[in-house]
């Protein structure tokens, strides 16, 4: 009987090791549940983190100004087919020239009409719960990471309705607040094509043929413990 008691455990603790390790391979967003602000300095370096409220696109904000912003950024967004170097810019063009020209210069091989939106917010600047114009020029930087490989693009929709491009990392300094996205080109292809032609075998990603070993490994040992608890229970029938 303890034997028993034992496999099952065993059998138990491999199962619950299974699903952890399939959890940890299927990877999960860096930011979470959205981007955070890590710091936010104003003009005359005072810090205002604080007071900016950040509304991920999707979810309803208990200020009517917020969800206006985020309608209206919405609204840009399918008007663009959802292409972010569809949004125009002060000038009435595309951002794409403008995000091709930061993926170049960040040596990643990926076109701007690729790439599609990671985050999309609104950051706020709240004061006893009314929804004010930002005091002053301020630099805001956000808590946000990407996966190796990866390169980061924040766009920004100004206070008179067009699209910016802030730049290539999570901090930015404006002059007004209202929706912001973040893109994000993954890997590079000019990578591979490189170890491709050194005659070198393009690696995977970290962790990827380890987890599916191991998860392999564990089902394995899981399926023989449930074969030797069924055994034991027909020898202890008879």
């Amino acid at each position: 009987m303890k034997a028993l008691k034992a496999i099952a455990t065993t059998v138990l603790a491999l199962t619950f090791f299974s699903a952890q390790v399939l959890a940890v391979g299927s990877g999960s967003p860096v930011a979470g549940d959205g981007p955070k602000i890590k710091k936010a300095i104003d003009a005359d370096g005072n810090d205002i983190t604080a007071y900016l409220v950040v509304t991920k696109l999707g979810t309803t904000s208990p200020y009517s100004e917020v969800n206006a912003y985020l309608k209206s950024a919405n609204d840009d967004i399918n008007n663009a087919g959802g292409k972010p170097a569809n949004l125009k810019d002060a000038s009435g063009s595309p951002l794409k020239a403008k995000i091709q020209s930061l993926l170049d210069s960040a040596g990643s091989s990926k076109k701007a009409e690729d790439l599609t939106f990671d985050e999309v917010f609104d950051v706020s600047y709240v004061v006893n719960g009314v929804v004010m114009p930002l005091p002053s020029k301020t630099t805001i930087e956000f808590d946000y990471g990407v996966e190796n490989g990866a390169t980061l693009i924040m766009i920004h929709q100004t206070s008179s309705g067009v699209w910016a491009v802030e730049g290539a990392s999570a901090t930015t300094t404006v002059t007004s607040l209202s929706p912001f996205a973040f893109l994000v080109a993954k890997g590079t292809e000019k990578a591979a094509k490189d170890d491709k032609d050194d005659g070198k075998t393009t690696s995977p990603q970290t962790g990827e043929y380890v987890t599916k070993s191991v998860l392999v490994g564990a089902l394995v040992l899981a399926a023989a413990g449930v074969v030797c608890v069924t055994r034991a229970k027909k020898s202890s029938a008879n």
